[in-house]
């Protein structure tokens, strides 16, 4: 992408982020749930400050009241330094039955974003038994949040070394590398480093298994015997730790937007370039039906796909233009993070038609360069989703990446991107890392739905049936439509009306259920 002025390391992260989206996975579990044990008690007895805590509620505006309530940094060390955790909630508006956890994914997205813009929009009758509540994970947001403010200069200087190690920012290039890889690398350093000078003593403990053990404080502290709980795309890792880790306290988990947990850090990025690649086609079908589409004379779907390939490759030579207050033109990376927005949810398709007219008959990519901006990803706290990602992951053996790259290039040209730098993002991260990546089986859990999405872009279809044959008693409900994730997303009463009623029963919807695209 070729930057004018400082927006360039947003811009660059806005595209970086969206690409990895989803694929946060989790450690290993250090404190697990004790079998047959009352939900009302804590794991262990160091743990009862915690889970007899009380929140100091407040109004904070849309009928919602917000707190924090407070967590030991390092679970092995419960008396040790503590940490907050912001929560808000919508009361339930009749009898309460008890509350719904709600996580958007990321790693990195606002749960008390999701209450406030979602919790209204749930079903009446589940409002007025349970309260809709929010909370950012450690880390995340407003939960003592990772903060690298260095990282966020724009001057091509180092962001200095890091604290307390001897990891040092290396401006110069690397041998055998491209130059936007290079480029990545150097990115992936500066904000390696700023994190670890300014929140080093975060970063190890950041990650889903952590951010799991929090959930269960936080049901204790709201007074719920056992959780009920949805989580879209990285909250469907978050939402199936947990029912691993504590399987007999959960009531209704609603995973929507799976990832295959059975499969390593490079293994499901490749799922993902494929996916996106899905998720492109249905977009060139869709589009060779309306009358404003630019690939019309193409005819076919693959022949649309093509001259969109061709459009990418034409930007690495010649970037597209943007009349923007920035300025910033864009690249065939940048044309393929538009793209990978803009498939994310299918009621920006006409938008983005519009978008490929301009791009394609005029060399003006402003309104992609618009889905960049104003995707979610883009206001994401620069370094929080890599500090639960680099937690998560073993680290990635950079031959084995580079080579994965190359063979993405063939799989699926259009966002071999995908694969390309996805490496560099933990290769310089300081804190430690997975040793592995337990696959979650849930043994003994309530019953659990799972949403997959046909031409889901980011988290392929195939992964939330995977998820269901390794969960212990899991349902698998499927939207045969586009977009990332279904509940609430796509707009779909077959699958809106069946979630709410599970939610509020806690009984599975029947076998086999496939609702029509929107």
């Amino acid at each position: 992408m070729k930057a004018t002025n400082g927006t360039s390391r947003k811009v660059t992260q806005a595209v970086g982020i969206l690409m990895a989206t989803a694929l946060a996975s989790t450690g290993c579990s250090l404190i697990g749930s004790d079998d047959g044990a009352d939900p009302k008690k804590p794991p262990t007895a160091a743990l009862k400050q915690f889970y007899t805590q009380k929140i100091n509620w407040k109004d904070c505006g849309q009928g919602f009241q917000c707190g924090t309530m407070k967590v030991p940094l390092d679970y092995s060390k419960p008396g040790g330094e503590k940490i907050d955790i912001a929560v808000n909630r919508l009361r339930a508006s009749d009898k309460r039955q008890g509350s719904v956890l709600l996580n958007p994914g990321g790693p990195g997205g606002s749960g008390l974003d999701a209450a406030t813009s979602s919790g209204p929009t749930m079903d009446r009758q589940l409002r007025e038994r349970f309260d809709i509540v929010g909370f950012d994970p450690r880390g995340i947001g407003k939960s003592t949040p990772v903060s690298c403010p260095s990282a966020s200069t724009d001057d091509g200087t180092t962001a200095g070394t890091t604290s307390g190690t001897s990891t040092t920012v290396a401006t110069g290039t690397d041998v055998q590398l491209d130059t936007e890889t290079q480029l990545a690398l150097q990115d992936a350093r500066l904000t390696a480093a700023a994190c670890q000078k300014t929140s080093a003593r975060l970063l190890p403990h950041v990650g889903t298994v952590n951010a799991a053990r929090d959930m269960d404080v936080l049901r204790a502290v709201l007074g719920d015997r056992r959780l009920n709980y949805v989580g879209w795309s990285y909250g469907s890792d978050l939402g199936a730790m947990y029912a691993d880790m504590f399987p007999d306290r959960l009531r209704a988990m609603v995973l929507d937007g799976a990832t295959d947990r059975s499969k390593g850090f490079l293994q499901r990025r490749v799922a993902q370039a494929k996916a996106h690649e899905v998720a492109l086609r249905a977009f060139v079908a869709d589009c060779l039906k309306a009358a404003d589409c630019p690939l019309k004379s193409a005819g076919t779907v693959e022949a649309g796909v093509k001259r969109i390939t061709e459009l990418r490759q034409s930007a690495d030579l010649n970037p597209l233009s943007n009349t923007t207050t920035d300025g910033t033109s864009l690249d065939g990376t940048a044309v393929t993070g538009a793209l990978g927005s803009a498939l994310y949810n299918k009621a920006s398709w006409p938008s983005l038609r519009a978008a490929l007219t301009s791009a394609i008959t005029n060399r003006d990519g402003t309104a992609l360069y618009e889905f960049i901006l104003t995707s979610p990803e883009a206001d994401l706290g620069i370094g929080q989703f890599e500090a639960v990602t680099c937690a998560d992951y073993p680290r990635v053996d950079r031959a084995t990446a580079l080579q994965a790259a190359e063979n993405a290039k063939r799989e699926t040209p259009n966002f071999a991107d995908l694969v390309k730098t996805s490496w560099t993002m933990c290769e310089s991260w300081a804190a430690p890392a997975a040793k592995q990546i337990p696959v979650p089986r849930a043994k003994g859990s309530a019953p659990i739905l799972v949403v997959g999405t046909a031409n889901d872009p980011a988290t392929p279809y195939e992964a939330s049936k995977t998820l269901v044959k390794h969960l212990d008693n899991a349902r698998l409900m499927s939207y045969d439509g586009s977009g990332h994730t279904a509940y609430l997303a796509a707009g779909s009463n077959c699958i809106n009306d069946r979630v709410h009623r599970y939610l509020i029963e806690a009984k599975l919807p029947k076998e086999g259920i496939h609702c029509s695209a929107m």
